[in-house]
């Protein structure tokens, strides 16, 4: 779902070596399905504007993530090398196939707006009807996600 490929990859810097093995299987399974969409996928007008859709959004921002890894690792953990490789071949797929360049980097702007559609995604369900959530959950989820991209 939207919702939550925008919430994984807006947490990725913060969570991406705590929870390798979980962005590893993330990333995989996102090149899988990009392999098997049809290659004007990006360009049909029903589905996106291209560079502006969530998904290279937040490819940006998993790909961005991995890229700034640092080179610690756990012993015998090959996870964060793995993630890096499958970030290349994200990268790779994504430029040859869609003709789309997901390694620039996501702006302050661009997380805001992200973190817009993710607070409507909380308080409006996907029929855009107002949920019966009260305003301090909602909050808490919000200082919850915020804290998470501060670490």
């Amino acid at each position: 779902r939207r919702d939550a490929l925008a919430m994984c990859s807006l947490s990725a810097e913060a969570m991406l070596a705590r929870h390798p093995r979980f962005y590893l299987k993330l990333m995989s399974t996102l090149r899988s399905q990009l392999a098997c969409i049809e290659a004007d996928f990006f360009q049909d007008v029903e589905y996106s504007s291209g560079e502006g859709n969530f998904i290279v959004q937040a490819l940006r921002r998993l790909c961005g993530a991995c890229d700034g890894l640092n080179k610690r690792k756990r012993h015998g953990d090959d996870s964060l090398d793995k993630l890096k490789s499958v970030s290349q071949n994200l990268k790779s797929l994504t430029n040859e196939r869609f003709g789309l360049n997901i390694s620039g980097s996501v702006t302050d702007n661009d997380l805001d707006e992200d973190l817009d559609d993710v607070v409507d995604a909380i308080a409006y369900g996907e029929d855009n009807e107002m949920k019966q959530e009260d305003d301090t959950n909602i909050l808490t989820r919000l200082k919850q996600h915020n804290s998470e991209q501060m670490m």
